[in-house]
Formats: structure tokens, sequence, C-alpha cells
């Protein structure tokens, strides 16, 4: 073994000078230091997980629990007393009634107040709007306030619900103007080959018509086309014959293969009248 071995002064194992590991140990050194600067220059105060001697970690024991218990009154849908609980900014910055949190003392904030007022009129949350905080629960909101009640400093607080894409008006999104428009048959077309030329894509040439039609009737009906619908399709000239078949295959799924209930569309064949075609 290389390396000059020593006993520590406790007499505890030897450790090699220079050896394994003594590199290990100063290589875990340095990581735990790179790890505390990433931490500070990541956006977090101090404290947020749980560095702070509390033994609470605010992202996972009390944020979580404010959204469970607290968001749907003080959250970005309402805001009840002009109170926001959902980062620890808007705590601080409080509603009508002041500030929420008092860092480093829990017993002055109202936050902590209101969550064991012995009045169930004034506890939060209210009576049949969520469950009561426990005691262990109440402990750990405390210490975190004691603590200096810190976060990180670019928390971000709920979306607005109105800004979902559900909740906004409909709004019918220009055509784009594409280079090759030969492909382009429909507007859905033109926003598809939009983003192939942004890719730098370039389309393969169209399917032969009977693979393209074995395509729409496996997918639509569910079996293959027999000789006849193939020989119609290859006699089908006219512009828009694919929509045609499209709408036919559906109607054949509709009301049966056979056709019934379909004669007064054409007034022609089974096949014909399905697809307009005589």
């Amino acid at each position: 073994m290389t390396g000059r071995m020593e006993r520590d002064s406790r007499g505890g194992d030897p450790v090699a000078g220079g050896g394994p590991r003594g590199a290990t140990a100063g290589a875990m050194g340095l990581a735990m230091a790179l790890a505390l600067v990433w931490l500070l220059r990541g956006g977090l105060e101090p404290g947020a997980l749980g560095g702070d001697g509390s033994g609470v970690d605010y992202l996972q024991d009390i944020k979580p629990l404010l959204a469970e218990r607290c968001y749907a009154c003080h959250g970005a849908l309402k805001q009840k007393g002009g109170l926001r609980l959902d980062t620890v900014m808007r705590m601080r910055a409080g509603g009508d009634s002041g500030p929420a949190v008092a860092a480093g003392e829990p017993m002055a904030s109202l936050l902590v107040q209101r969550l064991v007022a012995a009045d169930s009129a004034d506890r939060m949350p209210p009576e049949h709007e969520g469950e009561r905080f426990s005691e262990e629960q109440v402990g750990q909101v405390r210490a975190w306030i004691a603590a200096g009640a810190v976060g990180p400093v670019d928390e971000e607080g709920e979306a607005d619900p109105s800004e979902h894409w559900a909740f906004r008006p409909w709004e019918r999104p220009g055509v784009p103007e594409v280079r090759d428009a030969r492909w382009v048959r429909n507007p859905i077309d033109a926003f598809v080959a939009r983003e192939h030329e942004a890719q730098g894509l370039r389309p393969v040439a169209e399917a032969p018509r009977s693979v393209l039609v074995r395509r729409l009737y496996v997918d639509l009906v569910g079996m293959p086309p027999g000789a006849a619908e193939l020989a119609e399709v290859e006699a089908d000239v006219g512009d828009g014959w694919y929509e045609r078949w499209s709408i036919g295959c559906w109607t054949i799924r509709g009301m049966g293969s056979d056709g019934r209930g379909t004669g007064w569309m054409s007034g022609g064949t089974a096949t014909g009248g399905v697809l307009g075609i005589s």
C-alpha cells in the first residue's frame, strides 16, 4: 500500500497520509461547499430548505399544508380579507388586517393567531371548509416563523385561473402563408406546413389512391375495402375525392356496410349512394 500510515491522536483507525480516504474526505467537503453556493445563488434564502435550525422545510412542510387548507380562500381564485398565502412575500405583505406573518415572532403573527383561535368563528380554516390544523402542524408553522419565515426568493404563487386557455375568449388565428402552397388543401394543412418549414422538413409524395383508401377503410370502417370500392376510387377523377370517400366511410360505419338507410342520399347503389357516386 502506497502512502505513509499514521494513527490519529485519538487512537482511531489508521489514516493513509495522502491516500484514498484523505482524498475522499476532501472531495466531500468540496462538494458540500459547492452545493451551498448553488443553493444560495439559485434563489433560495438560507432556511428555505430547513437549514435554519428549526428542522422545518418551508417547501416540503409549510407550503403544501397552506395549499391544502388555505388557498381556496386565500389563493389566486379568492382573497378573503385581501389576503393571499401562496407566497411568503404575500404573507408578509398581508391583507386588510395587516401582515399575516411577523418574522421571528410566531405569537404576534396573525396566521398563528387564527390557526389557534378558541372561537370557531375566528379560527381558520373555518368549520366545514377545511380540516383544522393539528397541534403538530401548528408547531411547524410556529417554528418556521420563529426561524425567520424564510422562503424562495423567486417563489411563484398560484397561476391566475382566468389565464387558463379554457377561460379565454375564442380567437380565430390567421391562416399562415407558406412557401409551398401546393401541399395545403385546407387551413389546418397550412399550420402543419408552417411547422414543416420551421423544422426544415419536406413532405413526402402522396401515397397511391389504393393505399389512402385502404387506410380510410381500416381506420373508419374497421376492414379493408373490396375490389368494387377500389375500382370506384380509381374512377372518381373529380376534385375532393378523398373528402367524399372519408364521408362515405363514416356513413358506412354508422349505417352498416350493406348501405341500408343510405338510398335517400343519392338514390344510387348501396356504395355509390353512400358516396354520392353514380
